[in-house]
């Protein structure tokens, strides 16, 4: 995980909430109603306050919000973040949420922002970026659309349903009390966290596939069948995907051809030593599995161990590895 309190904390303790516009003297303000604490509109909230905005205001008075020079309004008054207006649905045929529409203009500066606290001096591409962004976009938004429009929650200990029992009553009718505000604030930050632990989490994963592509390409031995790499990283998605590629035309990258020689990937371990893993054909599930079994014995080597299967072994070090690569192959 990167820096996942200094981030949260940057964005929890840098906002605030209010129902007038006497606290509305922050820089950027959004402005959105003060019904209900829904799922949308928190999700909504939290995209916003991670793009910079320091105070929003809950009012039902829309003259009060629309007075607000360069404020953003959402979920209220049928403008252009009020889903109750708009006439955008999903290819599944789900109307889009409030978060939804949010998502879609600012989602990739939340991303963009968070990922600079969460990484910060780490060095990434604009596509790890848009990456993130199409994963939330995939699953938290449109798990939010179908909970705003079609679907029920999956059970009482789901996330969005907890958010909704901060509610002071069932009834719309009722007054909010004078903790409303402070149980809404409590609700956006959770979602703050969902969606920073989630950034993190694509972000790691994204920046190990771009490492172990460009190790396919760089650091393969023994006629590109054995990868080595230089760290510790879990690597058998990523090959394992390459070696399924299909595609209309038949043809194939370069990066993906590479993929399809591994037999074995050689990489550090974290108590010291080397692993040595099988990486099973795509084409033939058993084929690789059974060489190393045929091929590797204990007395090959001296001090290396093996897992029940046999088709992960430990060395002490990397000449010793690919010597034992290197006569599973012959085999």
């Amino acid at each position: 995980m990167g820096n996942f309190r200094k981030a949260l904390n940057s964005y929890t303790s840098n906002y605030s909430v209010s129902n007038n516009m006497c606290e509305c003297d922050a820089e950027r303000v959004a402005c959105t109603h003060n019904g209900r604490i829904n799922v949308d509109v928190v999700y909504a909230t939290a995209t916003l306050i991670m793009c910079g905005v320091k105070h929003i205001m809950r009012t039902g008075n829309l003259k009060d919000a629309k007075s607000l020079a360069d404020s953003i309004i959402y979920d209220i008054g049928g403008d252009t973040y009020d889903c109750h207006y708009n006439s955008l649905f999903r290819d599944t045929g789900v109307k889009v949420s409030t978060f939804g529409l949010i998502w879609a203009d600012f989602g990739k500066e939340a991303v963009e922002k968070a990922c600079q606290i969460l990484h910060e001096g780490e060095t990434y591409g604009s596509e790890i970026i848009m990456n993130i962004v199409e994963s939330i976009e995939s699953t938290i938004v449109r798990r939010v659309d179908e909970l705003t429009f079609e679907e029920e929650y999956e059970s009482e200990k789901d996330l969005f349903y907890l958010m909704e029992m901060l509610n002071s009553s069932d009834d719309d009718s009722i007054p909010r009390d004078d903790n409303d505000n402070d149980r809404f604030t409590i609700a956006v930050n959770i979602a703050i966290a969902n969606i920073l632990s989630t950034i993190d989490r694509i972000f790691e994963s994204e920046v190990t596939r771009y490492y172990v592509e460009r190790q396919v390409i760089e650091s393969t031995i023994l006629k590109g069948q054995v990868l080595i790499l230089t760290r510790p990283a879990p690597f058998k998605r990523t090959i394992e995907n390459l070696s399924k590629t299909q595609t209309q035309t038949g043809c194939l990258s370069d990066l993906e051809i590479a993929a399809r020689q591994i037999k074995f990937v050689i990489s550090p371990s974290n108590p010291g030593g080397y692993i040595i893993s099988t990486i099973k054909d795509q084409s033939d599930k058993t084929r690789a599995a059974s060489t190393t079994r045929k091929g590797l014995t204990y007395e090959l080597i001296d001090g290396v161990t093996f897992n029940q299967s046999h088709d992960i072994a430990r060395v002490h070090t990397l000449p010793a590895a690919i010597q034992l690569c290197e006569k599973s192959l012959e085999e």
